[in-house]
């Protein structure tokens, strides 16, 4: 009864630390770096596929789920040696 007792004990102190760490705010007063984002891609590979994809008025969906991480993995790196002006 008293190992009950203890597991119960920990598990409301797992609890409560979860709560009283969710509850804290994170710091606002760090430097903030200037962000940019490519404006013109009409000319790239990636922009011109984009644009044809994004042109078709069709009612389907632009998503496509990707069921395994490695695939997801290689779909990056494909997008990533396509890159021509930017991996941002």
């Amino acid at each position: 009864m008293k190992q009950l007792t203890n597991i119960f004990l920990s598990f409301g102190f797992v609890i409560l630390y979860t709560v009283l760490t969710a509850c804290s705010s994170l710091p606002t007063n760090y430097e903030k770096k200037a962000s940019y984002a490519a404006t013109d891609t009409s000319q790239t590979a990636l922009g011109k596929k984009a644009h044809e994809i994004l042109s078709d008025k069709s009612k389907h969906s632009m998503m496509y789920l990707v069921n395994e991480g490695t695939d997801a993995f290689f779909a990056r790196m494909l997008l990533l040696s396509q890159a021509e002006r930017s991996i941002d």
